[in-house]
């Protein structure tokens, strides 16, 4: 049986500081997702664009991913 992956879309994250712990003194995490990003644009163009984003917010930019979702299907058919 062969599988196969079939492309279903990307999703860009980005991470963010938004604040300090009072209790302990640590970072606060929080997580902005996009989907839908188009499957044509470089890593590159992704990275500048979600640079370019992070500054537009309050919250210090920890760090960009890129998830790549595919659907898994039997070849069988």
């Amino acid at each position: 049986m062969a599988i196969v992956a079939v492309p279903a879309g990307d999703k860009l994250q980005l991470r963010v500081q938004v604040g300090i712990d009072p209790q302990n003194g640590n970072p606060i995490y929080r997580t902005r997702s996009w989907s839908r990003v188009k499957a044509g644009v470089t890593d590159e163009h992704l990275y500048e664009f979600a640079s370019m984003l992070g500054e537009l917010g309050a919250d210090e930019l920890e760090s960009i991913s890129r998830t790549r979702v595919v659907t898994l299907m039997d070849d069988e058919g």
